[in-house]
């Protein structure tokens, strides 16, 4: 009976910051580092889509999409206004911004998107740098 580690809820990351979710990998302890690599790889290419939907965003990435979408007054108005300051702390302080964040979700409906504007917004922000 062959040993193997199972990594849970394993990810890889893609070009500029899209982040492909496996669910698990198997790996058989005592193989080398590079087989896995390329186990990843060939894994990868097959699950790759470039329309497939990311979900996080860098806060760049995030922060550009809205500047070209003409988005980014109404956002920083909505947050300036608003007495809640875990929305200022999220907006101020988050590293990645994630699809299903509620709050994100709250601010798509503000803007009147839905799921497709959304899923198109983290397709085309995924690709600025």
């Amino acid at each position: 009976m062959k040993n193997f580690y199972k990594i849970e809820n394993a990810q890889a990351q893609v070009g500029a910051g899209t982040i492909i979710p496996y669910g698990f990998i198997e790996y058989e302890i005592g193989k080398e580092p590079t087989e896995l690599i390329e186990a990843l790889k060939k894994n990868e290419e097959q699950i790759v889509d470039e329309n497939s939907v990311p979900q996080t965003l860098t806060p760049i990435q995030f922060r550009l999409q809205l500047n070209k979408q003409e988005l980014r007054a109404k956002v920083e108005t909505m947050i300036a206004e608003s007495l809640d300051f875990d929305l200022k702390d999220w907006w101020e302080y988050s590293t990645e911004y994630k699809r299903d964040n509620p709050i994100l979700i709250a601010f798509a409906k503000e803007l009147d998107l839905n799921n497709e504007d959304v899923d198109n917004f983290f397709i085309e922000a995924s690709k600025l740098k």
